[in-house]
């Protein structure tokens, strides 16, 4: 009930603090991690899933911040309580993608694997498959695309000539 605040009473425009989400970049393949996804190629990576703090993850933190920060409700927690949060109170989560084979086709470039060129978007699918497997998945697309855009361009050219016709007939008369 508002009739309880001080007459003039104004709330914030923006909140006094802000979330925050850290990704780890770049992704790393490989057993020794020494293989780089390009940014297309992170959004082709399945859903990350919850990854919840457990009280064994307290002592692999660093020593400054061991004993002023707990693990609540599968988050790393700083502040009074976790269930009436309040400003200055901090919670940490992790997202996780875990490990997967995949087959990817790009270009290796350095250690970074990246889109091939301009015209060809780089494949990242999950599990191990063939080169002939990867294009005929995703060939057939760009064939229907390539077929539309030549009827369509059939259509436009027959609609042109029709037109063409039409305003030659009537200056004959």
């Amino acid at each position: 009930d508002s009739s309880s605040h001080p007459s003039g009473h104004l709330n914030p425009r923006a909140m006094p603090f802000n979330n925050h989400t850290q990704m780890s970049l770049p992704v790393r393949l490989g057993y020794s991690g020494r293989l780089e996804l390009d940014q297309q190629l992170n959004s082709q990576l399945p859903a990350p899933v919850f990854s919840p703090v457990e009280t064994a993850d307290m002592q692999r933190l660093q020593r400054p911040l061991q004993g002023t920060v707990k693990a609540v409700r599968g988050y790393f927690f700083r502040g009074r309580d976790i269930r009436m949060p309040s400003v200055g109170d901090v919670r940490v989560s992790f997202w996780i993608t875990n490990a997967l084979q995949v087959t990817a086709i790009a270009r290796l470039r350095g250690r970074r694997l990246e889109r091939c060129n301009a015209f060809t978007e780089a494949i990242l699918e999950e599990g191990s498959r063939s080169v002939s497997e990867m294009r005929a998945g995703h060939g057939g697309v760009w064939r229907r695309v390539l077929q539309w855009l030549c009827v369509l361009a059939l259509i436009a050219t027959a609609a042109a000539w029709a037109l063409r016709w039409q305003s030659l007939g009537k200056k004959k008369e």
